[in-house]
């Protein structure tokens, strides 16, 4: 459980959660969301990502987990791009 931790993307490394079930970021301060920051977040079900400030999330974020089946992304800032 890394909730509330003041984290940024900076201090989020894949290899951290390879073993993991369920990953809850909730109440950090995670800006962007990027493919290296779970690329090895194969075991990952859960992924709870709620009231951070993530405006971005880059293309096959999530690609590798195979098996995630759900993700919280509520009360964030992200808005669609039309472009």
């Amino acid at each position: 459980n890394l909730e509330n931790n003041n984290l940024r993307e900076s201090g989020i490394k894949s290899s951290m959660f390879k073993n993991i079930r369920i990953l809850n970021l909730n109440l950090n301060i995670i800006e962007v969301l990027k493919f290296e920051m779970f690329s090895q977040a194969f075991g990952v079900e859960d992924l709870f990502l709620s009231q951070n400030r993530i405006n971005f999330i880059e293309n096959r974020t999530f690609s590798n987990m195979k098996i995630l089946s759900k993700l919280d992304l509520s009360q964030n800032r992200i808005d669609k791009n039309l472009n």
